[in-house]
């Protein structure tokens, strides 16, 4: 039957009913109202025990004890001050009205407090507590438990287990405590803690407080002003909207502040740190820490940023290259170039104490190429200049037939006998009854005998002062059209070149010596007149390119400068000998838009250097990078420099050895600082180059290290503001080596001339000894990439390209040298050149200067990725273009 209980009276204070063992229902609203007070007595509480199968209560708003015991109960407290306890089973409890409790005790259980300030207890497994309306105390227990605190301000604690709790609305209070708990205060203000375990912490809406307590845990503190403790573990703190406090404390943590004006404070570890959008404040505290710049989302404040051990990490598609660093106050704002935007203030931090390594790229820096510009010379096909006399050849002494001592030698080698001026005019010229053998001077103009590469017509040759010039081999002085300071010349190009001949100088010796001699194209006479200086082909063929290397052009290799008094000028009559003056280069590359690259001569003293470092800084175009590198190749024997340091390092350390490589490393490291030194706030315009051989891994170790000078108590070279490891990216040489001629010869006799087999070696290395493939070039990429990398360096090739040339006496092997021409002309060499720069940016390889731009092929080498410069265009220049159309400068 539907109410079948046994009553057992146990006094006035305490009424037991029993159910019958059977799966019954009890509503005691359906019992007559004598029978109701039989079982509750007249002021009692009764405790209702359901003893065994799936029992459902329904209480009628009395005050009672619910024991559900086994089975799966559901038990319906309604009103009263009800104690719902399940027991054994997947119960259910309903507290309804008033202040209840629920146990769950053991099984899966349903409690559900509704109104009132309800104390949800569950126990043993994995239960399910919904607080409802009031007030409520919700505990999880042993289990993996959901909470749910609902409405009003409610206090949640899962204990053990991985428990999922919300507080719902009202100001809550939840603990994760033992287990990885899923924590979230959602609406008002919470406060949440996850004590031990993995936990996630969300606040929800209002001001919250978070503690991520033991363990590694994830903070989100959502909307609202909110305050976010990882504490102990690897945490992940995130402050979503509103202006948020956010601690790391102990462990390696990563904290954003998201949306709003945060503070963020790494504390112990080394911890990640971004402001997010907001104006920001960060503090990273002990260890090393990144912090995370941001582009359009407010300048952040960064409080302790520590030179050496904190890193900056730039946003996507943002280089350091792009940077531009400010002093304000005692401060460095980090700027972008572009656009001004401040992205960062570093606190107590100047400019000139930030390096490239304290920045971390998320994109790295794409690989751009330069270039390296052909000597000026006046076998030339470059044609840089208007005036073409700026390339003419040092001056000859000659005698005219009838002279004293006239022998018909071509040249009385008088050289050392001629007066100039400051500037190499001839300001005199001997008498034939003078002592000299010599009474005129002739230089050479325009001497390249490539077909084609020279234009030919009327030149104009302007000059200042009283004398006679006199035209011959290929220029053929027009009178007609002559007149005193205006010369007109036919040019009929023969590979002789123009031969202008001083005859007479300063006739009337007033001291107006004929000077300031020019040799300029007649239909490019108004454009130079218009003070234009550079050849605007020159300029079209070049302008593609990132960077212009002025090694050759400065003349570096065996230099001779040492003071500041012995660079070359403006004004100096030609630049053929000493190289082309440093206003001229800033010239082009401001007229290019491309960066310029510097090689400072090798006995230059501290003061050339610097003073060589204030024009650059006063005078190239700010948006535009200088690379400075302290001369070339020093660590080859062809060249004085190589000497000299090996002097140098026995002079000072008394070794030999590698002393000269690291002599080297010594002045890379002086001249770096001496340039930062000079600009200063700007250093961020320079970068500083140190280089080393190839081929010889392990040598690049006495460059960047230089124990000697470090034990003096100096740091290494590479921490003195260096900030690109220059290598180059040669192939070929190996086919103009003397032990491999013979082979190289017999290709000659293959139908195809010899060229299958000779790109089969350049590509695979396998048919010649000491080979420098394409493969073994990829190896050497990778090797010094590496290097790079650890240490903090940005990898750049000072030079690169095809190295086909004969070695030592093949270089007058005339078969070879028509062989080693014509490879460079044939177009497999334009996919050789694009494997090449495809392997150099795999290996992260950034700038690639080639070498060269144009230049006349000879048995010295056909370095030119053009051979003159009206050329349209060559396999070399082809790859070179392409490449650098998909792969654009971002700077430019």
């Amino acid at each position: 039957m539907v109410f079948s209980l046994s009553i057992v009276s146990l006094g006035s204070d305490y009424d037991l009913a029993k159910a019958t063992g059977q799966s019954d229902v009890f509503s005691y609203d359906a019992l007559p109202l004598e029978q109701l007070d039989a079982l509750s007595g007249s002021s009692g509480i009764e405790k209702i025990s359901l003893l065994g199968g799936n029992d459902e209560v329904t209480d009628n708003d009395e005050t009672r004890f619910y024991l559900g015991n086994a089975g799966d109960d559901i038990i319906l407290g309604n009103g009263g001050f009800d104690t719902l306890n399940g027991g054994a089973g997947n119960d259910t409890l309903q507290g309804g009205d008033d202040d209840d409790a629920l146990i769950g005790a053991a099984g899966n259980d349903s409690l559900l407090g509704e109104s009132g300030n309800d104390n949800l207890n569950g126990h043993l497994d994995d239960d399910t507590l919904l607080g409802g309306l009031g007030n409520d105390i919700l505990n999880g227990f042993k289990g993996n438990d959901f909470i749910a605190g609902e409405e009003g301000d409610d206090r949640i604690i899962g204990h053990l287990g991985d428990d999922t709790a919300s507080g719902g609305d009202g100001s809550d209070t939840l603990y994760g405590q033992d287990g990885n708990d899923d924590l979230s205060g959602d609406e008002d203000d919470d406060r949440v803690y996850g004590r031990a375990g993995n936990d996630t912490l969300s606040g929800g809406l209002g001001q919250d407080s978070l503690w991520g307590g033991n363990d590694d845990d994830h903070l989100f503190g959502d909307e609202g002003d909110d305050r976010l403790d990882g504490q102990l573990g690897n945490d992940t703190v995130s402050g979503g909207s509103g202006q948020d406090t956010l601690f790391g404390k102990d462990g390696d943590d990563a904290l954003s502040g998201d949306d709003g004006d945060d503070r963020v404070y790494g504390h112990a570890g080394n911890d990640t740190l971004s402001g997010g959008a907001g104006v920001d404040l960060l503090w990273g505290g002990d260890g090393e820490d990144v912090f995370l710049l941001a582009v359009g989302e407010g300048r952040d404040t960064i409080t302790d940023f520590q030179i050496g051990l904190d890193s900056l990490q730039l946003p996507e598609g943002v280089l350091f290259s792009q940077l531009n660093f400010q002093v304000s106050g005692n401060d460095t704002l980090v700027k972008l170039s572009k656009t001004g935007e401040a992205i960062a203030l570093l606190k107590n931090i100047r400019p000139f104490d930030i390096n490239r390594s304290d920045f971390i790229q998320i994109t790295p820096d794409p690989a751009t190429l330069g270039t390296n510009l052909t000597a000026v010379k006046d076998w030339s096909t470059q044609l840089p200049f208007l005036d073409h006399f700026k390339l003419s050849r040092s001056w000859i002494t000659q005698a005219n037939r009838g002279d004293p001592d006239y022998n018909g030698q071509w040249s009385t080698n008088e050289y050392d006998l001629i007066e100039f001026d400051e500037h190499g005019w001839v300001t005199s010229l001997p008498a034939p009854e003078d002592p000299p053998v010599f009474t005129k001077v002739s230089t050479f103009v325009l001497t390249a005998d490539t077909p084609n590469s020279l234009p030919a017509g009327k030149y104009v040759v302007l000059y200042d002062g009283e004398g006679t010039l006199e035209y011959s081999m290929d220029g053929t002085k027009i009178a007609a059209e002559s007149a005193p300071g205006r010369d007109v010349v036919d040019f009929n190009p023969t590979g002789k070149g123009i031969l202008i001949t001083l005859s007479a100088t300063d006739p009337n010796d007033t001291g107006n010596y004929l000077r300031n001699i020019r040799v300029i194209r007649a239909d490019q006479e108004d454009l130079y007149n218009s003070g234009e200086i550079f050849n605007p082909l020159f300029l079209q063929k070049t302008d593609d390119f990132s960077t212009v290397r002025f090694m050759d052009w400065m003349e570096t290799n065996n230099s001779t400068q040492q003071e500041w008094s012995d660079r070359p000028e403006v004004e100096d009559a030609s630049y053929a000998e000493h190289g082309v003056p440093l206003e001229v280069m800033i010239d082009l590359a401001n007229e290019l838009d491309a960066d310029a690259w510097f090689n400072m001569p090798h006995q230059a003293t501290d003061e050339y250097i610097a003073n060589f470092a204030q024009i650059v800084k006063e005078q190239l175009e700010p948006e535009l990078k200088t690379y400075v590198e302290f001369s070339n190749e020093m660590w080859n024997w062809s060249f004085d420099q190589t000497r000299y340091a090996q002097q140098k390092a026995r002079e000072r350390w008394g070794i030999g050895g590698n002393g000269y490589m690291q002599w080297y490393g010594m002045r890379s490291a002086q001249t770096s600082d001496i340039w930062e030194g000079v600009f200063g706030d700007d250093k961020h315009r320079v970068i500083s180059v140190i280089s080393t051989q190839t081929a010889w891994k392990g040598l690049e170790r006495a460059v960047l290290d230089a124990p000697a000078w470090a034990a003096e108590g100096n740091e290494a070279p590479y921490k003195h503001g260096i900030d690109a490891y220059a290598i180059t990216g040669y192939f070929g040489r190996e086919l103009g080596l003397a032990e491999n001629t013979a082979t190289v010869e017999s290709w000659l006799s293959e139908p195809d001339g010899g060229f299958s087999k000779a790109f089969e070696q350049l590509r695979y290395g396998n048919l010649l000894a000491n080979s420098k493939s394409l493969e073994e070039v990829q190896d050497l990429f990778e090797y010094h990439a590496n290097v790079a990398q650890e240490r903090g360096l940005q990898l750049i090739a000072y030079e690169g390209g095809q190295h086909i040339v004969g070695v030592g006496s093949i270089v007058n092997n005339a078969a070879l040298t028509e062989f080693f021409i014509e490879l460079n002309r044939r177009p497999e060499m334009y996919d050789l050149y694009t494997e090449l720069l495809s392997d150099w940016e795999e290996a992260g390889g950034t700038m690639f200067a080639h070498f060269s731009d144009i230049g006349e092929p000879r048995k010295w080498g056909s370095w030119g990725a053009l051979e003159y410069l009206s050329q349209d265009g060559s396999p070399k220049y082809d790859a070179l273009t392409d490449f650098i159309a998909t792969h654009p400068d971002p700077n430019k």
